[in-house]
């Protein structure tokens, strides 16, 4: 009997000491898409790119000689006041690491590219997709490591 009275004695001090509300969920973050040409075409962006690895999004068409092996990756950056220009800067920061790991790995292209936010990827020639948070953005994408003529 004594058992029984400290755990409900302990069970309502708990019960009493929870909130009674579920903490607010954060939002999710928005997903803009923007074009691929705003990074390749800003003398600025361009630079961080190593020289003599091409990118070839969507179904662009390559002539693949050899297929090395898939890669994917992801970059974070802060949010500042423009979002698309955080977006533009965290997708050339991936788009130069991805290329030192064709380099790495002995391809000069990174072929069929894809946007791969929440690990689902889409297709485009042109565009490319990036989260906005609270805080950051992010951009993602998978690709095929190649050899290309």
């Amino acid at each position: 009997m004594k058992f029984a009275k400290i755990t409900a004695t302990t069970f309502a001090a708990l019960a009493l000491s929870m909130p009674t509300a579920a903490p607010a969920a954060k939002p999710l973050p928005t997903v803009q898409t923007y074009d691929l040409a705003d990074v390749l075409n800003d003398p600025s962006l361009a630079k961080e790119l190593p020289a003599g690895v091409r990118f070839y999004f969507g179904d662009k068409p390559a002539k693949v000689v050899r297929t090395i092996g898939p890669v994917k990756g992801s970059k974070r950056t802060g949010l500042g006041k423009d979002p698309s220009v955080s977006c533009r800067k965290a997708m050339v920061n991936l788009m130069a690491a991805l290329a030192r790991d064709v380099q790495d790995q002995g391809g000069n292209a990174l072929v069929a590219v894809r946007s791969n936010l929440f690990n689902a990827p889409t297709s485009s020639d042109t565009q490319f997709r990036c989260a906005l948070g609270e805080k950051k953005v992010s951009v993602a994408l998978t690709g095929q490591i190649a050899v290309v003529e």
